[in-house]
């Protein structure tokens, strides 16, 4: 095998067992092709995808032709551009601009900037018949994300104000019935 074969192998093996590490797998690049495949998203979320996967299986196709075909390292499979890309993909993987790095990056923007609201905001809090300001609306659910904390600090405060003027209502009665109008 020359040298460029066995550059190609050295960078190959590098990339494998970084994702085996990652991936906890021991398939490496197999199991991140693998995990490309069964993602539906992927294509239309990261511009790169599609190209990322075909190299990916390509260089697996030329490491498992030096490996396992008779008298493949006689022929001219590698070039140093395939060496070079393994080397940047594991840059790549390195940095999180690889491709699921790229596709969890887009779907937190997406979340970021998406509202989705399956339910209206009343459905979270029911009305109590309750004489204490602080009761009257408890909540039904358990709320997630920001808008929905935001919900919850809005109806407090407005539970709080409300408390509050009904204690200076009471204190205005008072006033009023003390000092006899």
């Amino acid at each position: 095998m020359n040298n460029i074969n066995w550059d190609f192998i050295e960078a190959y093996k590098s990339l494998d067992e970084l994702c085996k590490q990652i991936l906890s797998s021991d398939r490496g690049i197999s199991e991140y092709i693998d995990e490309m495949s069964n993602e539906s998203q992927g294509r239309m979320m990261v511009t790169c995808w599609e190209k990322d996967y075909n190299q990916l299986k390509k260089m697996r196709w030329i490491r498992n032709q030096l490996v396992h075909e008779v008298n493949s390292s006689q022929n001219n499979l590698v070039t140093i551009e395939d060496i070079e890309w393994l080397k940047t993909f594991r840059s790549r993987i390195m940095e999180c601009t690889d491709s699921f790095s790229l596709l969890r990056e887009a779907r937190n923007i997406k979340r970021k900037t998406t509202v989705k609201r399956e339910k209206p905001l009343e459905t979270y809090f029911q009305k109590n018949e309750s004489s204490n300001p602080s009761e009257i609306y408890s909540q039904t659910s358990e709320p997630s994300g920001d808008m929905d904390m935001l919900a919850q600090t809005i109806i407090f405060i407005a539970t709080a104000i409300g408390t509050a003027i009904g204690i200076l209502g009471i204190i205005f009665c008072l006033y009023l019935v003390l000092n006899k109008f």
